[in-house]
């Protein structure tokens, strides 16, 4: 009887070592996945917002920006909104470095402003996206910078 206890203790606890193994194994080699929260973001870009650009932008607005910048980062392979993300996925596909340029986002981000008949001048939208840039890297989602000039040779 008492073979069979311990037996049974040792193939537990081997399948136990086993699982525990495979699973920080495949942690390591995964990459870690920043959280982008809306509220948290705001709460950080209206911290650190310069008074006359406060003073034209509300709350709301201040989320509509963030939200528009975080889609251009999501056309671009470089966000997802979490599951299954067929937009995020057929941009971040391929293997190759996805790069997208701070002009690109603030050009989107105002197309999209002028598209919705919004007010809101250019010189908010750079302000917002430079602090969104900010909360992004303060959460540790960018990754290091690419040299333009290196990848194109």
């Amino acid at each position: 009887m008492i073979f069979f206890v311990v037996v049974t203790v040792v193939i537990v606890g081997g399948c136990a070592a086993a699982s525990w193994w495979w699973v920080t194994s495949r942690l390591g080699e995964s990459e870690s996945t920043a959280v982008y929260d809306i509220e948290e973001a705001a709460d950080f870009c209206a911290t650190r917002l310069p008074d006359e650009v406060n003073e034209r932008l509300d709350r709301e607005q201040l989320n509509w920006l963030l939200g528009l910048h975080l889609s251009f980062l999501r056309r671009a392979g470089m966000a997802t909104y979490g599951g299954v993300d067929e937009v995020a996925m057929d941009a971040g596909v391929g293997g190759e470095t996805v790069v997208a340029h701070e002009d690109e986002a603030v050009d989107y981000v105002f197309r999209q402003v002028v598209a919705a008949g919004d007010p809101t001048p250019i010189v908010d939208v750079v302000v917002v996206i430079d602090l969104s840039n900010r909360y992004l890297a303060a959460i540790g989602a960018f990754g290091p910078s690419v040299d333009l000039a290196d990848e194109e040779s």
